[in-house]
């Protein structure tokens, strides 16, 4: 079985006689002739036998030789894949039969497929995805192929720079290239432009002409980010539509660097992106660890979203027969016992089938008999001589017959891995003298190229559609080329063609192809040991290709990229003679391995930055890291001390003593003026140039989130402060954090500052900032706040949970992983809110806990725990529902550390979630003390979701305690706090109605009420039904039975225990399910009797 075919017929020995001199037998089968499309052509309409491709009977006297590339194979033999194959058309089939509209106006719940064709290696996976989608272009869709490649692995993004590539080149192509290219210039905006043309050159002509103003489809992603991800998602989108899909190929994904597995799995989960069919091909022997990347990342799709699946296994003992018989031009009935011999050596794997055909050959094992005009082979030579265990030998024995010249070309070739254009190639020959050994440069362009055209005659190399890069044929090929380089020899022969292609590129040719030079450049440091000069100028480099991998999200390959170039410079007086080199390469590798979680290599890198005499803005950036590192480990106090003393180095301090925070009201009353009277010039403002406040902003940046964690009255001092420089000296990134959490407080307080409007209004202009400035990564953070703390006061919940997972790709994607999580946290609370099935949910968050954990995010992961096990509570998992311990946690464990750390969020959260327990199995009693204690949680969490819950279920409680205490004081909280909800519910707040209308029956009850309580009742669950909102339903049901109960109306009461019941079963609450069927159990029987009788009636 092939791997690719070709588009000519090749000649045949009567087309073309050939010269006397050499012998019958000498024809060749190479692994790269039995896969290359320069060489088998699976044309439908050949012969399968067809008599001229045989010697005939007038050229007994002729000595000919037959390559194998002179033999057709029918592409209508699949052998044995026929299944397979439909599997892959049956997903194009399913994008084709959509509705034929604009990506702009598909329902948001259409995923892209992804299918995963996986098998040991040589199986021939390639040629069943390349077969099955063979005739995508002449339906008007797109195929494209990218390769990821086993020498360059840490290089980000290769697979999908390789397939837009010849996307490019694809769509310039077409018929309808003008106006395909005039569709998405217009989608594309300019920084989305330029991010693909950075990556991607030849995206230039394509998205060439004016640069778009338009406004974005969903700020909530990203969007004006200058990253490669994001962009690469919004021109899939422009480019696809049902009726113009597009198929994207991913072979060899097992070789995969890390950044292309993040950009994999947001486009697979990207709901935005319905038109495209991703196809992952992979070796499934190469990711037997459970812990491979590769491995790890499906499994994390997998948990977002249904995947296919296809395995490709060895052919059996007849498709293996058919494979030989249509390659030798025989019957089946007389190759069957050499098929078998070849099942039996290679156990039906293609690649080594064809292999071990051609080394048959090469021995004369198997040779044509002019005389009965058929093959014959001796079986016991064959069994007793042969045993193929590894196939990259024979082809090295191959590629040694080539012309030396042929040798050193394959060998560079293959270091520069298993894709190449012929610049590169020719830059890296300098190495070698291979150009300047002749004497004119156009002449020894030209011998490089005709030696690649006759490799790729040759079967063992594949010119890409762009005519400028040449592929392996198959990653053995690759593989053999390289084993061409003495075991010994191979880092030195590496590391001068890494140097080549540095000393011998320009900067912008050095640009497009940095790290490939610096990897190769890396595996030659042992021969340069001692020449500390060519060392620093390597460590230079390798700062420029960390700098490079940081800026595409590869933070593995940058923090070995920074590490390497620390270890290069020399051991004496590193400071003094390269100070701005170490410091730059220790800052890089620090904030790398902050991004993937690596605190310990973290701290190494810090320790060489901050005790060092150094200015305060040279020791800026490693603050800033070791500062985050505090946060997410809950290190508070230290956090606190570290960053009141910066702040003193850099000049400016801050009140330290409760009774400077008596001016904290006139600094809010002053602030908000302020920023009212500033309102509608805010996005105006000049830039802020004073170096040391934008430093100290920076800082305080920081400092405020961990007053926020720590309920630390210098939040507010913090915001203020900020808020007020940004309006006087100008603004900077940290500038668009502050004025996003003051939109945040005032979209919270119901007093002094509130105002949901002013506020959602002010976290927009808060993102509208960074259309001037351009730093990344803290785009992230205002997009946490502006989601996670203000939309939700005017946006559903249920429209949330997508942009809260969007802001944490992007996070991830920008390495601000702290904000990652909590924007992870923020969709897992939404999803709770919203009422998503608890069993569906609490699947998520073990998904969520893992990773957490794997990066360290202890503060996040603190928060997300009792949300965790409150799920397994309502579950019916624990052993006392009220009680939050269990699998997930501990109660009383978590509030220590949490009490010992003053992590008051999670201290909050913790008593707030056990409040609402407590009430929805009626231990009244415990729900008040706990309302009592947890005093104004809306100081604690502002803008926090939770605030409504915590406020809604502590208006409940006081409800049913005045109702059974007759205390005027939990009347009093009640009125308190239904005014809250009444105010946010006016205000707009779509998802805290239904929380209103049920306050009202309640305390429409307490008072007597009866007629409007009934109202109000089914007010509440009405409004919880038509907004989603399952499990206050059932809670609405549960109170308006107690209620009817009091009424000694069983027929209602029985009603609405009964649909509570239904409401509590399908949010999977199974332990509140059996609370009430104990506590009720006369109601549902009551209820079901009724049903029965009326059944039995219509009956």
């Amino acid at each position: 079985m092939a791997e690719h075919f070709q588009d000519e017929v090749p000649d045949t020995p009567n087309h073309k006689r050939l010269g006397r001199g050499r012998r019958f037998s000498d024809l060749t089968i190479s692994l790269g002739s039995a896969l290359s499309p320069t060489t088998i052509s699976l044309r439908s309409g050949s012969s399968l036998l067809s008599g001229d491709i045989l010697p005939s009977r007038e050229s007994l006297n002729v000595r000919k030789s037959i390559s194998l590339s002179q033999l057709n194979v029918s592409g209508e033999n699949l052998y044995g894949r026929q299944e397979e194959v439909l599997t892959l058309r049956d997903t194009y089939r399913r994008i084709r039969q959509a509705p034929r509209e604009s990506p702009l106006h598909l329902l948001d719940d259409a995923l892209p497929e992804m299918v995963l064709v996986y098998g040991y290696s040589g199986t021939g996976k390639t040629f069943l995805v390349e077969q099955a989608f063979s005739e995508i272009a002449t339906l008007d869709g797109f195929f494209v192929t990218g390769k990821c490649d086993l020498q360059h692995r840490d290089q980000p993004y290769t697979a999908f720079v390789s397939a837009l590539t010849e996307l490019a080149g694809t769509i310039l192509a077409r018929d309808d290239s003008p106006f395909l290219m005039m569709e998405l210039q217009d989608a594309i905006n300019n920084t989305d432009r330029n991010v693909l043309i950075e990556h991607v050159p030849e995206l230039e002509e394509v998205l060439e002409g004016e640069d778009s103003e338009l406004e974005e489809e969903d700020e909530h992603i990203g969007s004006k980010e200058n990253r490669f991800i994001a962009s690469c998602l919004r021109f899939i989108r422009a480019l696809c539509r049902p009726s113009r899909p597009l198929v994207l190929f991913l072979d060899d994904l097992q070789w995969a660097d890390a950044a292309s597995l993040d950009l994999l799995e947001s486009l697979v989960t990207d709901w935005k992106n319905p038109s495209v069919i991703v196809v992952c091909a992979y070796s499934d022997n190469e990711v037997a660890e459970a812990n491979h990347p590769l491995t790890e990342k499906i499994r994390l799709i997998k948990s977002k979203r249904t995947v296919t699946g296809i395995e490709v296994k060895n052919l059996n003992a007849s498709a293996t027969n058919s494979l030989v018989s249509d390659l030798l031009r025989s019957s089946e009935e007389d190759t069957k016992s050499l098929a078998d011999i070849i099942t039996t050596k290679t156990c039906g794997n293609p690649v080594f089938a064809i292999q071990f055909l051609n080394a048959l050959l090469n021995e004369e094992l198997v040779q044509y008999n002019l005389c009965t005009f058929k093959w014959r082979w001796d079986k016991e030579k064959i069994m007793s001589k042969f045993v193929t265990s590894n196939v990259a030998n024979p082809m090295a024995d191959k590629l040694r017959k080539l012309p030396p010249d042929t040798q050193l070309m394959l060998k560079v070739a293959a270091c520069l891995g298993c894709q190449f254009d012929t610049t590169t190639l020719i830059l890296a020959m300098n190495a070698f003298n291979f150009v300047n050994a002749r004497t004119e440069t156009e002449g020894n362009v030209d011998i490089v190229l005709r030696t690649l055209d006759a490799l790729r005659k040759d079967g063992l190399l594949e010119r890409k559609k762009d005519a400028k890069s040449y592929v392996f044929v198959h990653d053995h090929i690759q593989h053999a080329a390289f084993c061409l380089i003495p075991i010994d020899e191979q880092e030195q022969f590496q590391g001068r063609i890494g140097k080549a292609l540095v000393d011998s590129s320009t900067p912008d040719q050095l640009d497009s192809f940095v790290l490939v030079a610096v990897d190769l450049y890396n595996c030659g440091i042992p021969s340069i040991l001692g020449n500390d000069a060519e060392l620093v100028q390597l460590a230079a480099l390798n700062l420029r290709a960390g700098q490079q991998a940081m800026k595409s999200a590869a933070f593995d390959s940058a923090g070995k990229y920074h590490e390497t170039g620390i270890t290069l410079l020399p051991k004496i007086n590193t400071w003094k003679d390269h100070y701005i080199l170490i410091l730059e390469l220790c800052n890089g590798a620090a904030q790398a391995y902050y991004c993937i979680g690596n605190f310990d290599v973290m701290q190494k890198y810090l320790d060489m930055v901050l005790p060092r005499n150094i200015s305060i803005g040279d020791k800026f950036t490693a603050y800033s890291t070791h500062l985050k590192v505090l946060a997410v480990r809950r290190k508070y106090d230290e956090a606190l001390t570290t960053s009141f003393r910066v702040l003193d180095e850099i000049g400016f301090t801050f009140p330290l003593r409760t009774s400077r925070y008596i001016s904290l009201c006139v600094d809010a009353v002053k602030t908000d003026f302020l920023i009212k009277r500033d309102a509608g010039h805010i996005s105006e403002l000049p830039l802020m140039e004073d170096e040391k406040r934008i430093h100290a902003m920076g800082i305080m940046e920081i400092l405020g989130g961990i007053c926020y964690q720590t309920n630390n009255p210098l939040f507010n001092y913090v915001v203020f402060r900020m808020v007020r420089w940004s309006l006087r000296y100008g603004i900077c990134s940290s500038s668009c954090w502050a004025f996003a959490m003051f939109g945040a407080m005032k979209a919270t307080y119901t007093c002094l500052l509130g105002n949901v409007r002013f506020g959602f209004d002010l976290g927009n202009t808060a993102l509208g900032l960074f259309e001037r400035l351009t730093l990344r990564n803290d785009r992230t953070k205002t997009m946490l706040i502006k989601v996670g703390y203000i939309d939700h006061w005017t946006i559903p919940v249920h429209a949330l949970v997508k942009p809260a997972l969007a802001v944490y790709d992007l996070g991830m994607k920008c390495g601000d992983v702290e904000s990652a999580m909590w924007a992870r946290f923020h969709a897992v609370c939404y999803t709770w809110f919203a009422s998503r099935p608890l069993g569906i949910l609490e699947g998520d968050l073990k998904a969520d806990y893992r990773m957490m954990q794997n990066y360290q995010q202890y503060a996040t992961l603190a928060a997300l725990l009792p949300f965790w096990q409150a799920i397994l509570n309502l579950m019916g998992k624990s052993s006392d529902p009220k009680v939050l311990s269990g699998e997930a946690m501990i109660q009383e464990d978590v509030l220590g550390v949490a009490s010992e750390n003053h992590h008051h969020v999670v201290i909050t959260i913790v008593n707030s979630l056990r409040m609402e327990l407590a009430y929805l199995f009626h231990d009244y009693e415990s729900a008040g003390t706990l309302a009592e204690n947890l005093r104004d949680p809306d100081a604690v969490l502002p803008g926090f979701f939770q605030i409504c819950r915590h406020y809604f279920f502590e208006c409940l409680t006081s409800i049913a305690l005045a109702k059974t205490t007759k205390l005027y004081k939990w009347k009093a909280r009640a009125v308190k706090t239904e005014k809250k909800i009444r105010k946010w519910a006016k205000s707009g707040n779509f998802n805290c109605f239904h929380m209103l209308c049920l306050l009202e029956a309640e305390m429409a009850m307490l008072k007597g009420k009866t007629k409007e309580a009934k109202v109000s009742y089914d007010a509440a669950i009405a409004s919880a039904a038509r907004s989603g909102f399952s499990q206050d339903r059932a809670l609405a049901h549960e109170r308006a039975a107690l209620f009817f109960l009091d009424l000694n109306d069983d027929f209602w009461a029985s009603y609405h225990i009964s649909r509570a019941r239904q409401c509590y079963a399908y949010w999977g609450a199974s332990a509140k399910v059996q609370h009430l069927e104990k506590d009720h159990a006369d109601l549902l029987n009551y209820d079901a009797s009724i049903k029965s009788a009326l059944s039995h009636e219509r009956g």
